[in-house]
């Protein structure tokens, strides 16, 4: 690939990875607030712990750890036996261990939990009504790299 190309597509690769994480938290921000007009019905939690999930870098120096909450539940819809696994829209994995032991401490195995779901389409459920607070980093990093895709292009245009 040329020198050339590249000032588009880097550029580009900014912009529509915006778009995506824009989208992302939209989307969940969305289903937040449309849930709150879902209806609820009685569900019980099957699984709920704490993964992990280690990663280095590239030089094989630096190891990061992600938590992930995997909360799994069963509930009932018009005869039929769902489950699900969503706790907040938008929630994802974090480096904060705490916060994501708490979820987990908030729905013990066997708990009997209020599941919202749409009714037009019942395996999309929920346990809380609300976006998880990574919807807002989602937002502002999607918008910075809106911004910075024609930044970055015009930069290289200009070095080139």
């Amino acid at each position: 690939m040329s020198d050339h190309m590249f000032v588009f597509v880097i550029p580009a690769v900014f912009v529509v990875l915006g778009i995506f994480l824009i989208w992302l938290g939209v989307r969940s921000r969305k289903l937040a607030n449309a849930s709150k007009a879902w209806p609820s019905t009685p569900g019980r939690i099957a699984t709920s712990l704490v993964r992990e999930y280690e990663s280095t870098d590239n030089d094989q120096v630096n190891t990061r750890v992600t938590y992930t909450a995997e909360v799994e539940y069963d509930y009932l819809v018009e005869g039929e036996v769902l489950r699900g696994n969503r706790v907040q829209f938008g929630l994802g994995g974090s480096s904060n261990s705490k916060a994501i032991r708490e979820i987990v401490n908030r729905y013990p195995v066997g708990a009997e939990v209020d599941v919202y779901y749409d009714p037009a389409k019942p395996s999309q459920c929920t346990l809380e009504q609300k976006a998880a607070g990574s919807v807002a980093f989602f937002l502002i990093i999607g918008t910075l790299f809106l911004i910075l895709g024609p930044a970055v292009g015009a930069m290289m245009a200009f070095i080139q």
